[in-house]
């Protein structure tokens, strides 16, 4: 995580990701699809006209969470062409599956948008290049339309990667270069890190992939990449990732907010159908997981209305509020200083029963790290030697207070907390 920068509460660091004011034309969608059991036509998906000519679907299929060769064969047949994929199988990603799904689906291969994602364990120049190989068999196909970074670093890895992401980032430019890969972006990246790929890559991203809520509606970044003309895609777009991190937030907050409940009522929607409506507003790709044919259904039926423009503004209000809790505050800046000898992890405490700590970023002697969050979030600062974070040690606590919009706490050798 770039130091001097400014990234959001919180990163997660075992989630599949796995989603704007994006600029860009909503180019016309391609087919309309009549399933085996069903005569009545699907609605059609339109498509975001990429700045290298190409396009994507606004509208796919998460192949995480459960989804396998059945569940994308049935997305097929029901008009979807989208696909997002992974190379890390421990997180859930099945490629073989996706591509066996394509392939027998006997329908000619550039109809479909395969976007897979590399695992962070393989970032370095070498391993990038082994793993974009093994997705293109995985994937049964001599090209790949999109292909992520899935994460900046590998949190969970046994062993360190061989490189960084800026090595593996050179490797998809010059893969893109050689017509393998037909799109290039990165997944879970901050401000920071998306400033310094800007700085020192040959090219920018065509998407970027964040997690993006009604809760979490991830402004910076989408509007980083409108200025760019960068397509932004959301992921986790009904809220699950706060289940991870919210005590009470709900079986899922996004689908269970009274409000986003009233305007389903009032257009005779499900609440998934209008969040995915009010992100196809603002131009944000949307890649929902489901292993239900109902919601597959449902998810593409979700652009077949429009929302009202008070609608939207009602759902707008919910960004910074806190599932499961009062929002007791307007967000806050908090700023780090490492004084320490040492590089440190610093962590944000989940208020869940599991205590669990989640990486905000990695702050080097000397060096300082903003992050914004809320009043009430508390943080906890460990030694990190490059490969692991230390278990038992910790060296600070920091407990984020309501009474300054700008916060600035110290971690020093005398392993206290200390504020400026």
């Amino acid at each position: 995580t770039t130091t001097h920068g400014m990234v959001s509460t919180p990163r997660r660091i075992h989630l599949v990701a796995g989603l704007s004011l994006i600029l860009g034309a909503i180019a016309p969608a391609t087919s309309v699809s009549v399933d085996e059991d069903d005569t009545n036509p699907m609605p059609q998906i339109p498509s975001f006209a990429l700045k290298n000519g190409r396009s994507i679907p606004m509208l796919g299929v998460g192949c995480a969470s459960g989804v396998r060769y059945r569940h994308v064969a049935y997305a097929i047949r029901k008009g979807v062409r989208l696909f997002d994929t992974a190379q890390a199988k421990r997180w859930g990603y099945h490629e073989e599956e996706v591509g066996r799904a394509i392939l027998d689906s006997k329908i000619q291969r550039e109809e479909f948008f395969i976007q897979t994602k590399l695992d962070p364990q393989f970032l370095g120049k070498e391993a990038t290049v082994e793993a974009i190989q093994r997705s293109l068999k995985n994937l049964q196909t001599d090209y790949i339309d999109s292909v992520l970074i899935h994460y900046p670093m590998c949190y969970d890895c046994q062993e360190e990667p061989k490189g960084n992401w800026k090595q593996s980032w050179t490797v998809l430019e010059n893969a893109y270069k050689d017509g393998l890969i037909r799109n290039i972006g990165v997944s879970n990246f901050n401000l920071g890190e998306l400033h310094e790929l800007e700085k020192k890559g040959r090219m920018l991203p065509h998407i970027v992939q964040e997690w993006m809520d009604p809760f979490h509606q991830s402004k910076a970044i989408r509007k980083w990449c409108s200025e760019r003309q960068i397509h932004f895609q959301a992921y986790s777009q009904f809220g699950t990732q706060w289940l991870h991190q919210r005590k009470g937030a709900g079986r899922v907050p996004s689908l269970t907010n009274e409000k986003i409940k009233f305007l389903a009522q009032k257009h005779d929607k499900s609440p998934a159908q209008i969040i995915l409506n009010w992100l196809n507003a603002f131009n944000v790709g949307a890649i929902p997981a489901s292993t239900k044919h109902s919601h597959i259904q449902g998810n593409i039926e979700a652009l077949a209305f429009k929302l009202d423009p008070q609608d939207i503004q009602i759902i707008e209000s919910l960004d910074g509020e806190l599932p499961g809790v009062s929002k007791p505050h307007d967000r806050v800046k908090a700023r780090f200083t490492n004084l320490s000898k040492d590089t440190v992890a610093l962590l944000w405490r989940s208020t869940e029963k599991t205590e669990e700590l989640i990486l905000q970023g990695v702050i080097k002697a000397g060096d300082v790290l903003e992050v914004e969050t809320y009043p009430g979030h508390q943080f906890v600062a460990k030694p990190f030697d490059g490969k692991k974070i230390a278990d038992s040690i910790v060296l600070a606590e920091f407990d984020i207070v309501i009474d300054s919009e700008l916060q600035g706490f110290v971690v020093s050798d005398k392993t206290a907390m200390d504020e400026l």
